[in-house]
């Protein structure tokens, strides 16, 4: 780093604690941006209130330095404060994964008296969170260290109790330190303190007292073989004496030989550590909090369905139905009880038609009634058949035959259930001959194969009897037979 630059770092940071802002944010910006110096600004412009800046400098603390886990967190503070939840809690959920699974990260050696601890991350997620944060909050309290505020414990129990606390923050008071440099030139060692390695390459630089012998001891032994050698034949060469291993001076330090040998490959490349390989999750996954959303029905001109959560706000249930319908401004109302509505004008009327499971609202605007009340304030069996999600089966309309063949609609309810069996007769009187309807069983077939006609005696005189049907009636001369024998 220039040592301008440096000097500048220095001069705005005694700007920045004497309370001047405007020089020190000058002074940051005229020199080269690095991570730090863009967190610096940052912090400059969250002291004095301008949260966008701040959220921009941040932006490009992160981009330098994947890694900054604290220029995460104070951007994740920066959108809290501008009402931005859902920004906020991506962050946090960023610098918790670039704590690595550690319960805080001491930045106190890159020049930031501060540790940016777990516990806090969790407790301003939980603010974002709002009613359903009850589950990071417990995280929190569960963390092994804890800030050493000791207001810190008090305010994260009324935050699970659903009180409002103070936001956690990185010191605003505090900027990152420039490097200490010193403005002297380091000391020039002299010529004869300077110590340069030797090393010994495969043979001695002087032959050893007992090389030399060797190497007198052949010499004698080729000269006598050469004198000898048209009398005798020559004796066999004796193996060679192993080469002695080289020997350094004592003043020399004892260093490891390295031989020289271009043609030899390099060497392969040293494994990866295991466990490096595995790749780290973009967010971690126990922090993922997931509202079950609940269905509403929606009447305004025709029905509609929105979505919402049980921690939903009245503007946030607005917004919704102003998106659905492409109409703001509208009145709402609810069917408090079998006959009479409430109006959700505020946050509590919202919360206890949740808490009593409403399912449909009706819309209206200036005062005008909503048609689709009337209908919901009848029971259940005779609302119209748009209402096709309704529990209770629509009753299809049957046509009734009367005795004087005309067609008549009935318009009264009818119940679903199936009609009941006829009582059983009680009497044991067999049914009537002349009945146009026969209970009894039909007679058997005779040896011929022919089933007999059976006998009904004559209708006596005064009788209420309805006229025997034509198709039931026996011939004449059957009836003449039986009037004769009936006669004798």
């Amino acid at each position: 780093m220039l040592k301008q630059t440096i000097n500048k770092w220095s001069q705005a940071s005694e700007s920045f604690k004497n309370g001047d802002c405007n020089s020190a944010l000058n002074a940051l910006k005229s020199v080269d941006p690095t991570s730090k110096i863009q967190y610096n600004i940052g912090i400059i412009y969250c002291k004095m209130g301008n949260y966008r800046e701040a959220i921009d400098h941040f932006t490009k603390s992160t981009e330098l330095d994947k890694f900054m886990a604290i220029s995460f967190f104070m951007r994740g503070v920066c959108y809290q404060q501008c009402d931005d939840r859902n920004h906020s809690i991506v962050d946090y959920d960023e610098a918790i994964s670039k704590l690595r699974g550690h319960e805080y990260i001491d930045y106190t050696q890159l020049g930031l008296n501060f540790r940016l601890m777990l516990a806090e991350i969790l407790f301003n997620k939980s603010m974002s969170l709002g009613a359903a944060g009850g589950s990071v909050a417990g995280l929190a309290q569960q963390c092994g260290t804890l800030p050493a505020d000791p207001a810190f414990r008090e305010q994260l129990k009324k935050l699970m109790e659903g009180q409002q606390v103070k936001i956690r923050t990185a010191p605003l008071d505090q900027l990152f330190r420039p490097p200490k440099v010193s403005d002297q030139a380091p000391p020039k060692l002299k010529t004869d303190q300077l110590s340069t390695p030797t090393y010994s390459s495969s043979a001695p630089t002087s032959p050893s007292p007992l090389l030399a012998r060797v190497e007198q001891q052949q010499q004698q032994q080729q000269s006598s073989s050469a004198s000898t050698s048209s009398a005798a034949p020559s004796p066999p060469r004796s193996k060679p004496l192993p080469a002695p291993k080289p020997s350094l001076s004592s003043s020399a330090p004892s260093l490891p030989t390295y031989k020289s040998n271009s043609s030899s490959a390099p060497p392969p490349p040293a494994p990866p550590l295991p466990g490096t390989t595995k790749r780290l999750p973009s967010r971690p996954i126990s922090m993922a909090v997931k509202e079950p959303l609940i269905t509403i029905k929606c009447f305004y001109q025709d029905r509609r369905l929105i979505q919402i959560t049980e921690s939903c706000t009245l503007q946030q249930l607005n917004e919704k139905i102003e998106m659905k319908f492409q109409e703001s401004g509208l009145a709402i109302r609810f069917k408090s009880s079998a006959s009479d509505f409430s109006y959700i004008k505020y946050q509590k009327d919202l919360e206890h038609a949740l808490k009593i499971e409403v399912t449909e609202l009706y819309l209206s605007r200036d005062g005008q009634k909503n048609n689709f009340e009337a209908d919901a304030a009848l029971p259940a069996k005779l609302r119209g058949s748009y209402l096709e999600d309704s529990e209770e089966p629509v009753v299809q309309q049957q046509p009734t035959t009367y005795k004087s063949n005309t067609l008549k609609r009935n318009f009264a309810p009818q119940s679903s259930a199936p009609a009941p069996a006829p009582p059983l007769p009680t009497s044991t009187k067999p049914p009537s001959i002349y009945s146009s309807s026969p209970t009894s069983a039909p007679l058997p077939l005779n040896r011929s194969g022919v089933r007999p006609t059976p006998i009904i005696p004559p209708r006596p005189s005064g009788s209420t009897t309805p006229p025997i049907p034509t198709s039931l009636k026996p011939s004449s001369a059957f009836v003449n037979r039986q009037q004769q024998q009936y006669s004798n």
